[in-house]
């Protein structure tokens, strides 16, 4: 992987779901455009994922990882089906592979930008700000001292303004300007801009991945599934996102939240091979379930060796895809201001 272009999912992986058996070409299926093919080469991968200046020691043990793990995947594609794989040995590739992606990185850094933005937004909002302020003026008398504590003015004159708006918390409209709430809504917006943001959640994920490439806390937990490999010759579909996680109430997801209690994993090792954790063998889910859940957990594209398969899942793209969105961060905001 050393170099400048680093594959977030491995061409090792990529190469099961090529339109030739083991190719170089795939169907690359993203929600705002018609399938398209492309080498594998340029297919998940980004401009120095997983170095930072000249620091590549995650790069290095990423692709040290790789040699360990191509060679677990292709035993597992040759296993038949239903055969049963050993739940320390599945859930080390699904705690890998939800680690590294890229889904992973972005989902955390929009997450923040949705919540900045929802915040930034309030204070723009001059209704829903001020009748929060009013609200934990009233609840909290020390608030607005240490407010006007900083103000440069007089003791006197801070003691008398503090006494006046605590006695009176809609006198506050006329103490702020107008302009005071938009100025700090474009400082906070470029506080944290998107550049700052994404600098900082890629700084977090490359120390995260140093500490570990394969989390034993989630091994442990994944472990505990029944794994086995389920075997097919319908055409399965590859997510950026390379593992789907289905919760007890169904909701699918890219990723493990650790509230949650973990009904099914799903990570498709090639078009007709597929790698399944499950608490509960008692319900058993179609080809057509696990196109859905990998489509929908797509955060950007998947891909497939089947042009067809790719136009009919690509509009899903992304439902299911997203650890905060925008209106949930809305929603958040209010929630807390409201409280």
């Amino acid at each position: 992987m050393a170099g400048k272009r680093q594959h977030y999912i491995p061409q090792f992986l990529q190469r099961g779901f090529t339109i030739e058996k083991n190719g170089a070409k795939t169907w690359v299926a993203r929600v705002d455009r018609n399938p398209y093919q492309s080498n594998i080469q340029n297919v998940g991968v980004e401009g120095y994922f997983y170095t930072k200046e000249n620091d590549i020691i995650v790069d290095e043990l990423i692709t040290k990882e790789e040699e360990i793990i191509s060679k677990t995947v292709n035993s597992l594609k040759k296993y038949d089906n239903n055969n049963p794989v050993s739940g320390e040995v599945a859930a080390k590739l699904v705690a890998h592979f939800e680690i590294r992606t890229r889904s992973l990185r972005v989902n955390f850094s929009q997450a923040i930008k949705n919540i900045v933005q929802a915040i930034s937004d309030t204070f723009e909002n001059k209704t829903l700000f001020y009748d929060y302020l009013v609200r934990k003026i009233k609840r909290d008398r020390k608030f607005i001292k240490d407010i006007i504590d900083k103000v440069q003015i007089s003791n006197k004159q801070k003691k008398i303004l503090t006494r006046t708006i605590q006695k009176d918390p809609n006198l506050l409209l006329y103490y702020l300007p107008d302009s005071v709430m938009p100025i700090m809504a474009t400082q906070l917006r470029q506080e944290f801009s998107s550049q700052i943001i994404n600098n900082k959640i890629k700084e977090i994920h490359l120390k995260t991945l140093k500490e570990t490439i394969a989390p034993e806390e989630k091994i442990n937990i994944f472990s505990r599934l029944n794994f086995r490999i389920i075997k097919t010759k319908e055409i399965l579909i590859l997510g950026d996102s390379i593992v789907v996680f289905i919760n007890s109430l169904g909701i699918q997801k890219p990723f493990y939240d650790k509230d949650d209690k973990i009904r099914l994993i799903v990570m498709p090792l090639d078009s007709n091979t597929c790698l399944i954790g499950s608490s509960d063998r008692s319900h058993e889910y179609s080809i057509e379930e696990i196109r859905n859940f990998i489509s929908s957990c797509s955060l950007e594209f998947f891909i497939s060796s089947d042009k067809d398969i790719a136009e009919k899942y690509c509009k899903q793209i992304g439902s299911f895809a997203s650890i905060l969105s925008r209106c949930q961060a809305d929603s958040i905001i209010r929630e807390v201001l409201n409280e």
